[in-house]
């Protein structure tokens, strides 16, 4: 009988989104963190909505996501449900040739809870003769703004 009530109280405190956030906070800053908690967010709808929270809610420079390229990359229909959840974010600079690529994918999308941004101005080596843009995003709680100079070799849009 106490076998049963052991295992019930197992399950029920990991059906708590404060459990499994931390479960999860813990697994992604470990060795191959992001992938694992991809991993769990397959065990049931609570572990799914707490790892994509985490999962979106810092893409930060360390993490070698940048909000415009993955943007790009998810379906139209979906990308508001993620920029819901986003905190921390790194954006790049592109070239004008690009801005019809990544532009759409950034417009008419609101980020409510996003408030540290990270600008990498990226240039193709020393010069800056080629006219650089900046992403434009409607943010209504931006606190922080780091500006930061990057040279190539970074690949802008589209890769080749």
């Amino acid at each position: 009988m106490s076998h049963k009530i052991v295992t019930f109280s197992g399950h029920r405190a990991l059906a708590l989104p404060e459990i499994v956030s931390e479960i999860l906070v813990w697994i992604k800053y470990t060795s191959n963190g992001p992938r694992w908690v991809l991993n769990c967010a397959l065990v049931n709808k609570t572990w799914f909505h707490e790892a994509i929270r985490i999962l979106w809610g810092s893409m930060e420079i360390s993490g070698g996501m940048h909000l415009d390229e993955v943007m790009v990359k998810v379906s139209p229909d979906r990308r508001q449900m993620y920029a819901d959840l986003m905190k921390v974010a790194t954006v790049k600079t592109y070239s004008q040739k690009t801005e019809a690529v990544v532009q759409p994918a950034l417009e008419n999308l609101v980020f409510p809870n996003l408030h540290t941004l990270y600008l990498a101005l990226v240039f193709r080596g020393w010069s800056t003769e080629e006219s650089i843009r900046a992403p434009a995003l409607n943010i209504l709680n931006l606190r922080t703004l780091y500006i930061e100079r990057w040279h190539a070799p970074i690949h802008l849009f589209p890769y080749h």
